[in-house]
């Protein structure tokens, strides 16, 4: 199993604002994700939306197309989230 996972803040057109990859992390509860969260919106104020997913190589090969493409990329990067983490808000 993966033992890391990644948050990934979205703005309102689906660019990857920022990501925090939370290794080895010892409290896996949902409020901490939030927490976690909150404070990635805090540090890149153009995050409107937040994912948090296991890191495995297929989410970071969408983010690298994502992040090379265009807007048909991001949104199938976003799609990818809703499949397989977890919207955090």
């Amino acid at each position: 199993m993966y033992n890391e996972r990644v948050i990934y803040g979205l703005t309102d057109d689906y660019h990857v604002a920022a990501y925090w990859i939370l290794k080895n992390d010892t409290d896996p509860s949902i409020s901490h994700l939030r927490i976690m969260a909150n404070r990635l919106q805090l540090a890149y104020p153009r995050v409107t939306k937040v994912w948090a997913v296991d890191n495995e190589p297929v989410v970071k090969h969408g983010y690298m197309s994502a992040k090379k493409g265009g807007l048909e990329d991001r949104v199938l990067f976003k799609v990818l989230l809703e499949e397989q983490g977890v919207r955090i808000f």
